[in-house]
């Protein structure tokens, strides 16, 4: 059913042609708005998670505020743990006038947070007076991970589904176009001046409103009935050219008259 590639040319055919150019134009569509929608789902996750950590940040200086007043480092150390209880944490540290309690031996590495939250740790008996910082170091790998695997997944789903897309519209493109550029191209090839007495007829049923593939075909029907009647004209002008002819040749064979030509001087001819 499918011509992809002519026999002659061993050129790419119509359809093929139309094809690639539906796959290559929808898979750049979809990879911007799906790249544009996952930015901005990405980045309104990020807003989310910033939003939430802070309500935990302020409750949490609250808290961590009573044992940095009480030097109660074990207090201290529990309360900053039990922030890494959320994914998005990556790192927590109390930054004291002299001490400096972390969660963990070394500092963070830069690879490992993306964003610094920063809630001054205030004097419970004294709100004006300033005990410290708490840092809590945000991280989004995992995020960016989940969100690598979404766009992987997305991509693959609408890449399959341009494909059948395109193969529906190429079916589609066979049976309204392609198919009948062939038989027009079959049939203006075979076309001879000696025979013109064949129209040509479509491989369709007849269609009354006529779109673009009747127009071509009743120009060329209309094209061929011209040639025709031009044909027929010639042929008995022609008839009548050669009728006239065998009646002069008769009548001048069957009389005794001459015909003699003479210039102006009198020499004859």
């Amino acid at each position: 059913m499918f011509n992809f590639f002519s026999k002659k040319s061993k050129r790419l055919s119509l359809g093929y042609k139309f094809l690639i150019w539906m796959v290559v134009a929808s898979t750049l569509i979809t990879v911007a708005s799906s790249s544009l929608q996952l930015w901005y789902e990405y980045d309104f996750e990020k807003k989310e998670i910033e939003r939430r950590i802070n309500q935990v940040g302020e409750s949490f200086a609250k808290v961590v505020a009573r044992s940095v007043w009480n030097l109660d480092e074990q207090s201290l150390q529990g309360h900053l743990n039990s922030i890494l209880v959320y994914p998005e944490v990556a790192f927590a540290e109390v930054l004291a006038d002299l001490n400096k309690v972390t969660t963990s031996e070394k500092s963070p590495d830069a690879g490992t947070y993306s964003k610094v939250l920063s809630f001054e740790v205030m004097n419970p008996n004294n709100p004006n007076q300033k005990l410290g910082l708490l840092n809590i170091y945000l991280g989004y790998n995992d995020l960016a991970k989940s969100f690598k695997a979404k766009g992987f997944f997305i991509l693959i789903r609408q890449f399959f589904d341009i494909f059948i897309f395109s193969i529906i519209i190429l079916l589609i493109f066979e049976l309204l176009v392609s198919r009948h550029l062939r038989v027009l191209a079959e049939y203006t090839q075979q076309l001879d001046a000696e025979d013109l007495e064949t129209p040509l007829s479509m491989l369709r049923k007849s269609n009354n409103s006529g779109d673009e593939l009747d127009l071509v075909a009743n120009s060329i029907n209309g094209l061929r009935e011209k040639i025709l009647s031009y044909m027929k004209k010639r042929k008995e002008v022609e008839a009548n050219i050669l009728d006239s002819e065998n009646r002069f040749q008769r009548i001048t064979s069957g009389a005794n008259d001459g015909l003699w030509e003479f210039s102006i001087d009198g020499i004859k001819k």
